[in-house]
This record gives C-alpha cells, structure tokens and sequence, in this order.
C-alpha cells in the first residue's frame, strides 16, 4: 500500500489526507501545533468561540471543494462585502475606479490617481516615512484618502492613521 507524509494540518493538509484516505492511501500528517485546522481552527475561550488568527473565509466556486468541505465540517454559504459610505453613497472596499467616479469631485480624483499611476513606492521606503497616512498621501493624494482611507483606518484600528507606523501600509 503507498504512504504519504502530508506537512501541515490546515484545511489543504486535512483535505489531501481525507481524499487520500479515501483512497486507501495510508497517510501520515504532520502538524506543528497540538490540534489541526491551521488558520481556520477555532478555540474556546470562557465558552466563546473565538478565532486565534482571526477571522478566515473560505472562498471556493468549485462545488467538490464546497461539498468535501462541508462533508467534514459545516460551513455557511458566505459572499464577503465591505461598503463604505462616502458622500452618503454606499460604496465598495477597497474602492473601486467605478466608485471613485461616482463621488462629486471623481474626476479630479481620477485625475490626481492617473498622475501617480506611474509612480512606483519602493515598499523598502515605507520605513523613511513618518507613517501610515504618509505613505497613503504620496500614493494616492489627498483626496481619496480623506474620503476613503483615513476614516475607514481609524474606525479600524481606533486611533488616527497618522499614529500607525507606515510599515503597517500595504
């Protein structure tokens, strides 16, 4: 009979183990930690579920992934979306061009993102600015980020952009 090591229980490690299993391959899975699931493993804390690296979705279109899936452990249909409202306009996050368009002031903020389409940050020169909402205003300028990055980052993270290191920046 063939035997396979697999390395790392998270869902892909546990899935392959499960589909080779299946076919009478003996298996043998490694897992650094004391109990599977890799990101998508929950814990209990006082009696509530909680996730140790935060929360996780588990995107597929492929309906034999979903069904494999869901034949070890169940799981909601989901389809994630973040809006915003700028401008009392329900709009996409992260914005999209079409969004920007749409905001009273669109083109010239099309405008100010055309000119620094060119522009390439060297993320290795994140560390030389001040912080995050530095490095928001040199990539994208000032308008785009007041109406949607900054608000959208300080409700986040509870406490203004300027106070996050710009390494924290994408």
């Amino acid at each position: 009979m063939p035997r396979v090591i697999i390395v790392g229980a998270g869902l892909t490690g546990c899935t392959v183990a499960c589909a080779l299993a299946r076919e009478n391959v003996e298996t043998v899975l490694l897992e650094r930690d004391p109990v599977p699931g890799g990101l998508i493993r929950s814990e209990l804390m006082n009696g509530v579920i909680y996730e140790p690296h935060g929360s996780h979705i588990f995107h597929t279109e492929d309906r034999e992934v979903w069904e494999l899936a869901n034949s070890m452990t169940p799981f909601r249909p989901y389809r994630h979306r973040v809006d915003i409202v700028v401008e009392g306009k329900l709009l996409n996050w992260p914005p999209l061009l079409s969004d920007v368009q749409r905001l009273n002031d669109g083109e010239r903020i099309k405008r100010e993102l055309l000119a620094r389409r060119e522009q390439r940050l060297d993320p290795e020169l994140r560390a030389q600015r001040a912080n995050f909402e530095e490095w928001c205003l040199e990539l994208m300028g000032p308008d785009l980020y007041e109406l949607f990055l900054r608000p959208y980052t300080e409700k986040q993270w509870g406490r203004p952009a300027r106070e996050l290191p710009a390494t924290f920046a994408p």
